[in-house]
């Protein structure tokens, strides 16, 4: 992977993949449980990359700052939406080609299963 993001040129995060379930809390590993199926592999990307950046933002700027495909980083957000992890603001952003884009941000569960991650 290269070291920065040949879109937006920023630093990729070390985003490896481990066991989010070992030493936590019930609640953590229900919400782990509940939300990590079969394409779980980039919700902690995801979920760290909204949690670390402070505001809301919009698909086009999680994939710079995770390694999802462009169609997987909308599918994967969308699923977490519907797991109540995700939700849109209702502020736009605008993309690299002037459009503007919905921005999302990590709910109260979002957040909890963030704190879950190691």
């Amino acid at each position: 992977m290269p070291e920065n993001c040949p879109t937006c040129g920023r630093r990729y995060d070390d985003l490896g993949s481990t066991d989010y379930t070992a030493g936590k809390t019930a609640t953590s590993v229900w919400t782990y449980g509940r939300i990590a199926k079969s394409k779980g592999r980039f919700y902690p990307q995801i979920a760290k990359a909204l949690a670390r950046a402070g505001h809301p933002l919009t698909d086009e700027e999680l994939l710079c700052r995770t390694d999802c495909q462009a169609n997987g980083i909308r599918a994967r957000r969308g699923e977490m939406q519907q797991a109540g992890l995700v939700i849109r603001t209702g502020g736009t952003a605008p993309t690299r080609s002037g459009q503007k884009a919905d921005t999302w941000r990590l709910t109260s569960l979002g957040l909890s299963y963030f704190y879950s991650l190691p």
